[in-house]
This record gives C-alpha cells, sequence and structure tokens, in this order.
C-alpha cells in the first residue's frame, strides 16, 4: 500500500486542549502501521482571521449548511472550486510528523 502525506490546519494555538487531542491522534497514527507516512500540521499566525484563507473558511461553511448531504469526495472538490484557494505558506507556523520507519 502506497504511504501517503496527511496536510492539517488546526485554527488555535498548539496549547490549547483541543489541539492537544490532535497531536494525540498524529502521535499514535506515526508510531504504528498505517498507510501515512508523514503528518504536516499547520497552525494560522495570530490574527490570521483577517487572511483571504479565512474569508476562503467562511465561504465554505456557508456553502456546508445549504448542503444537507455530502457523500462523495467530488462534490467537496466542486465546494472548494467554488470559493477558490489562498494560502501564504511564508506566514504559517508548520510542524511536521514523520513515522518511525524514518
Amino acid at each position: 500500500m502506497e504511504k501517503k502525506v496527511l496536510k492539517l490546519y488546526c485554527d488555535g494555538c498548539g496549547e490549547q486542549n483541543k489541539n492537544n487531542i490532535v497531536h494525540t491522534i498524529m502521535y499514535f497514527l506515526s508510531i504504528h502501521q498505517c498507510p501515512i507516512k508523514e503528518i504536516i500540521i499547520t497552525f494560522p499566525v495570530q490574527g490570521h482571521s483577517f487572511l483571504p484563507a479565512d474569508r476562503v473558511f467562511g465561504r465554505l461553511e456557508k456553502l456546508f449548511w445549504e448542503k444537507t448531504t455530502m457523500i462523495t469526495k467530488k462534490e467537496y472538490y466542486e465546494l472548494f472550486k467554488a470559493v477558490g484557494n489562498s494560502l501564504d505558506t511564508e506566514r504559517h507556523q508548520k510542524y511536521l510528523y514523520t513515522s518511525k520507519e524514518d
């Protein structure tokens, strides 16, 4: 089975309890056999709610509420395409998790 990269964006600082749960799950995935080779977690910069990326999430959330069900990946991709994208990688703090095998 081909190993994949999992990219996550957490809204909030790394010390918040909600992110501790995410970190615990990522650690569990990294030490056990699973098809994920790398886990990359990105925390937006302080004040990110004024960045274009937050406006994209706002538009996505509005579209999600209009849908009663979404079953296929294609449905999600269509919504993502409808709102566009915005990513300023220079202004984001990234954490890289790798599997034990590396």
